[in-house]
This record gives C-alpha cells, sequence and structure tokens, in this order.
C-alpha cells in the first residue's frame, strides 16, 4: 500500500490532530458521493481546523450517529455549534448527552434515510 505525503501546509497541520499510524490519501475527485469503504472515510478539514481532534468527543459522536450523518456532509457551522456545545459542557461539568439534547429540538433518531429526510416522523 502506497502512503500518500501530502505537501500542503494545512494538511501537515491536520497530521497531528488523527492518531499515529493514519494513512492521508488526496482527495479522489473520481470517487462519487454514495461510495462507502471499510477501510478509509473521508474528512472534511473545518473540525479539525477549529480544534478538534480525532476520535471526536462522545456529545460529537452521538450527533453523527442520531442523526445518521457523515462527518463529510455536516456543513461548516455544525461543526463549529458542536465544538461550541463540547467546551461549554466540559468547562461547566455539565453531563448531557445527544439523546437529551434530541429531545429539545424533537429529533428523532436515524432522521436521514437514504437518499433523503423522513419527513413522516
Amino acid at each position: 500500500m502506497e502512503l500518500c505525503r501530502f505537501t500542503d501546509p494545512d494538511i501537515d497541520r491536520l497530521r497531528s490532530c488523527f492518531p499515529d499510524g493514519t494513512i492521508f490519501r488526496p482527495f479522489d475527485s473520481s470517487t462519487k458521493r454514495d461510495s462507502v469503504s471499510d477501510v478509509w472515510v473521508t474528512f472534511p478539514a473545518t473540525p479539525f481546523l477549529i480544534g478538534f481532534t480525532y476520535p471526536f468527543p462522545t456529545l460529537t459522536e452521538g450527533f453523527f450517529t442520531l442523526t445518521g450523518l457523515c462527518y463529510i456532509q455536516a456543513m461548516p457551522m455544525v461543526w463549529r455549534i458542536l465544538y461550541t456545545l463540547e467546551h461549554i459542557l466540559e468547562q461547566e461539568g455539565i453531563d448531557i448527552g445527544m439523546s437529551e439534547l434530541s429531545q429539545l429540538y424533537n429529533l428523532p433518531p436515524k432522521m436521514i434515510i437514504t437518499g433523503g429526510i423522513n419527513l413522516s416522523s
């Protein structure tokens, strides 16, 4: 397996946000949006540029589990909100998870269905 070394300074800064041994490959424009792999995942740069590291904290992972979204589908503002929530909860010592927060917004589990939003729930 060929390792890919990025030369872009922003990518080099992000390397420290991942566990040792992580293999980085450049974006492949021929990969279709519905491609699924058991061995790789695509990450957006935003969460790491604002301060996240991988693996993501519990609340953030809970958000992606609850909604069924993959990391690359989250817009930059979603990442900023999750990062802010994580820090508020940590600083204030609040023990609350995504299941409690989702009740405030009436988010049903797995609200995302393949190809669209489930509006019947």
